[in-house]
C-alpha cells in the first residue's frame, strides 16, 4: 500500500490512513510506503532557493513551518517522549544542512536531495508510530534501509532493479513471515556509496513498484483522493466515468500523457512480474478503484481516455539541408537529451524538411540555446521557430488498435470546434493520438472528445 502526501495532509487524515491499514492487516502480509504530508517537498525546494539565495528570513521562516508541521502532527497523534525526540533529531540535522547552505550560497544535487529526504522520513516516521499505537507491529525503515539502490543520477535516480531484488528479499521478507509491518520513506534510495538519493517527483510509486516487485505482491494500491482512474479530468468535464480495468500499456500511455494519478516509472516493474496494479480511493476504501493488469479488459467503445498536458511549448525547426543528409535529427536530439530536456512529442515530413518538437514551457530557453548552436556546429541555416505555450491532447485505448476510422472521429470532432491542429503524433503501438493546439483550445478540444467517444455516460 501507498499513500501519496494529499491522504496525510492532516493528523485526522493520518489516523484514519492507519485505521485503513489496521482494517486490511488481519488478513493480509502488508508492506507500507509513504510520501511525505502534502506540501512539505515544495517547502523544501523553497527553503533550498532561498538559502541558497542568501535570503535568511524566508529561508528560517520555511524551516519553521516545516518544524512546526511535523511537531504539531506528531503530538495531535500522541506522539511523546522518544517518539518525538526522533522527529526532532532529524529537524536538528535538517536546520544544519540548510545552514550550511546558507553559508556556502550553493547546492550540490547530493545535498540537495539528502535535504529533500526529510520529508518522507519525517512522514514515514510519524506515520510508523501512528500504526504502532493502533496495535500494529510496523517498523520504520528508510527506502536505501529497505534495499533500494540508485546509481549516483541526484534528483531522477535510476534503480538497480536486480540488486533491489535481491536486498529487498533478504531484508524484509523474514520480517514479513514473521508478522512485522515494514514501513518504508518513497521517493529516497541510496546509491552504492550509501549517499541518500531521490527518485524524482511522484518517486514514492516507484518506490511501491519496485517494493511489490521484490517481495512478489499479490496487488499493489496506491491510495488517492479520487475513486481510481477517470476517463478526463473532472476539473475540465462533468460525471468522468471511473475506469473498471486498464492494462499496463494503457495506464503507462494515460501516466506519461498528463494523467497524475500514477508515475510512469511504476508501470514497468510491475508489468515484468505481472503484478496488479490498483488505484482506490482512501475517501470510500471498500470501492474496487481501477485495477491494472495485462489484459485491459472488455470496454464497449475503443476509446477509454482522454488527457490534456499544459505548460508546454511547441519548436519548429525547418531547413531544406536536412532533406536526405543523415544524422541531423539525431545530433539535435542527442544534445537536447545532454542538456536535460525531455523531449515530449515528435514530429517530422516526409521531406525531412521540418522537424516539430513539443518540450515543456520552462525548458524552451535551454531548449533554442541548445539548437541553434547544433545547427550552427552543423554548418546549415535554418528557419527556427517556436510557440511559447501550447495544449497536448491525447486520446487513449487499445481498442484503437487496428480499428478504422479513428483518426477521422477524433479530428472531425475538433474541426467542429472550430480548433485549430499545429502537430500530430501516433506511435507503432496505435494505442494513442496526441495532437497539439492553441494553448486556449485545450480543455474546449477535451470536453469535443470526451462527447464524441461518450466518455461520461455509461457505466464500465
Amino acid at each position: 500500500m501507498k499513500f501519496g502526501g494529499a491522504s496525510l495532509a492532516y493528523p485526522k487524515d493520518i489516523y484514519m490512513r492507519a485505521e485503513i491499514v489496521k482494517k486490511y492487516s488481519s488478513d493480509n502480509e502488508i508492506v507500507i510506503v509513504t510520501s511525505a504530508i502534502k506540501g512539505i517537498t515544495d517547502t523544501l525546494l523553497d527553503m533550498i532557493e532561498n538559502a541558497v539565495k542568501g535570503r535568511k528570513d524566508r529561508m528560517e521562516k520555511m524551516f519553521l513551518t516545516i518544524r512546526e508541521t511535523h511537531i504539531d502532527t506528531a503530538r495531535l497523534l500522541g506522539l511523546h517522549g522518544d517518539k518525538l525526540d526522533t522527529i526532532l533529531l532529524y529537524l536538528g540535522e535538517l536546520e544544519k544542512i540548510i545552514y550550511s547552505v546558507y553559508n556556502l550560497r550553493e547546492v550540490t544535487p547530493r545535498a540537495k536531495d539528502y535535504i529533500l529526504s526529510f520529508g518522507e522520513r519525517l512522514s514515514t516516521w510519524i506515520f510508523t508510530e501512528t500504526l504502532k499505537k493502533a496495535g500494529i507491529n510496523a517498523q520504520f525503515f528508510t527506502g536505501g534501509e529497505a534495499g533500494i539502490v540508485t546509481d549516483n543520477k541526484y534528483g531522477n535516480a535510476n534503480p538497480d532493479l536486480e540488486l533491489i531484488d535481491e536486498l529487498i528479499k533478504i531484508r524484509l521478507l523474514p520480517l514479513l513471515e514473521e508478522g512485522v509491518m515494514p514501513v518504508v520513506t518513497g521517493f529516497i534510495g541510496v546509491d552504492k556509496s550509501g549517499h541518500i538519493t531521490t527518485l524524482g517527483r511522484g518517486g514514492s510509486d516507484l518506490s511501491a513498484a519496485l517494493l511489490a516487485y521484490a517481495v512478489e505482491a499479490d496487488e499493489v494500491w496506491f491510495w488517492k483522493d479520487v475513486p481510481g482512474i477517470l476517463t478526463a479530468d473532472p476539473r475540465i468535464v462533468e460525471k468522468p466515468r471511473k475506469i473498471s480495468v486498464l492494462s499496463y500499456m494503457e495506464a503507462a500511455e494515460l501516466s506519461a500523457l498528463g494523467a497524475k494519478v500514477l508515475h510512469p516509472r511504476a508501470v514497468p516493474p510491475l508489468m515484468r512480474k505481472r503484478i496488479p496494479l490498483r488505484i482506490k480511493g482512501y475517501l470510500k476504501p471498500e470501492d474496487e478503484g481501477t485495477v491494472v493488469k495485462e489484459q485491459g479488459g472488455k470496454w464497449s467503445q475503443v476509446v477509454k481516455a482522454v488527457t490534456l498536458i499544459k505548460n508546454i511549448s511547441l519548436i519548429n525547426i525547418y531547413s531544406t539541408f536536412m532533406v536526405g543528409v543523415p544524422g541531423i535529427s539525431g545530433r539535435i536530439f542527442s544534445a537536447l537529451g545532454k542538456g536535460g530536456v525531455n523531449i515530449l512529442m515528435i514530429s517530422q515530413n516526409v521531406s525531412e524538411a521540418n522537424i516539430s518538437i513539443l518540450i515543456s514551457k520552462k525548458d524552451l530557453r535551454k531548449a533554442l540555446n541548445i539548437i541553434e548552436k547544433t545547427i550552427r556546429d552543423i554548418g546549415f541555416t535554418e528557419e527556427l521557430s517556436y510557440e511559447e505555450e501550447v495544449a497536448a491532447i491525447s486520446v487513449i485505448g487499445e481498442g484503437m488498435r487496428g480499428t478504422p476510422g479513428i483518426a477521422s472521429k477524433v479530428f472531425t470532432a475538433v474541426a467542429e470546434k472550430g480548433i485549430n491542429v499545429k502537430m500530430i503524433a501516433q506511435g507503432s503501438s496505435e494505442i494513442n493520438i496526441s495532437f497539439v493546439v492553441d494553448k486556449g483550445d485545450g480543455e474546449a478540444a477535451v470536453r469535443a472528445l470526451y462527447k464524441r467517444f461518450n466518455l461520461g455516460m455509461e457505466k464500465t
